[in-house]
């Protein structure tokens, strides 16, 4: 009842008056001085600086994370069909799209790769290794894989290379001594035990992708062939396995099992190299 009385109670017509007085004294009293300050968009004014380092630090590291993806799918691929990354990798052919490559298409591009451009990826692969500071009897022996590789003598190119690996650190690291065992830093081990202990502390020679040279020298390429399913398994795999080859459990007599352990062997002769000189420096201290 009141709120209705107060409704129908007539308003002072001075009322509105004043209000539009006060009003315009107010709008008068605020032209000419500084707008109060939202304190939201100050916040963001602060933080502008930040943003916008931000954004350039996101643009530049844009590319650097692309790389990383394409080396990751790289490496999936390569070690999907069985090729091991080299210097002499057709990278152009890992960085394409590769969804809409199937792997036998992939795999047979980066062969006809290698065979269009073997004189080039031979030069390459002898000047790599004859840089190297490994005995002169192992460069002859990697230069003779590599003239059977050329001469399509695939099987001949996988024994003798997987042989040099063992041997190479046995004269290098060693000074030829003969038997099983070795001693390396006061134990008993044997050099490709050493190889392996090595490859743990040297980093990779060419960036991400070199990660699938290391996993298959210390988990693959000397595991031994104990039972049917293995050598399946082994058999299945494009890169050669020391001892099915040199035992004659497994025929490794392709195009792309030679150029593997041609890569296998310039990376075991990369990490004897840089083991002399890491042992030099120790002594020099």
């Amino acid at each position: 009842m009141a709120d209705e009385e107060r409704k129908k109670a007539p308003q002072d017509p001075l009322i509105p008056e004043a209000l539009k007085r006060i009003s315009e004294r107010l709008n008068q009293h605020m032209v000419g001085r500084p707008r109060m300050p939202n304190p939201a968009q100050e916040i963001l004014n602060r933080f502008a600086p930040i943003r916008e380092a931000a954004a350039k630090f996101v643009n530049a590291l844009t590319p650097v994370v692309q790389q990383i993806g394409l080396s990751v799918r790289g490496y999936q691929a390569l070690e999907r069909i069985g090729w091991l990354p080299h210097a002499t990798t057709p990278l152009h052919l890992l960085s394409d799209p590769l969804d809409d490559v199937d792997d036998a298409q992939l795999s047979s591009a980066i062969e006809s790769y290698y065979r269009e451009n073997w004189a080039e990826v031979r030069e390459r692969l002898l000047a790599d290794v004859e840089s190297l500071d490994v005995n002169a009897e192992s460069k002859l022996v990697f230069r003779e894989g590599i003239e059977a590789h050329s001469h399509q003598l695939y099987r001949a190119s996988c024994r003798l290379l997987l042989v040099e690996c063992e041997r190479v650190v046995r004269q290098d690291l060693f000074d030829g001594t003969p038997g099983e065992n070795v001693r390396w830093e006061g134990k008993r081990s044997t050099p490709t035990r050493v190889l392996r202990t090595l490859a743990d502390e040297q980093p990779l020679p060419d960036g991400y992708l070199s990660l699938l040279l290391y996993v298959k020298l210390t988990e693959h390429l000397y595991e031994r062939i104990s039972s049917a399913d293995i050598m399946q398994q082994f058999a299945m795999d494009p890169v050669p396995n020391r001892n099915a080859a040199l035992h004659g459990i497994i025929s490794y007599n392709t195009f792309q099992n030679s150029l593997n352990a041609m890569f296998l062997t310039d990376y075991v002769f990369h990490i004897v190299a840089d083991a002399k000189i890491s042992h030099e420096d120790g002594e020099a201290d």
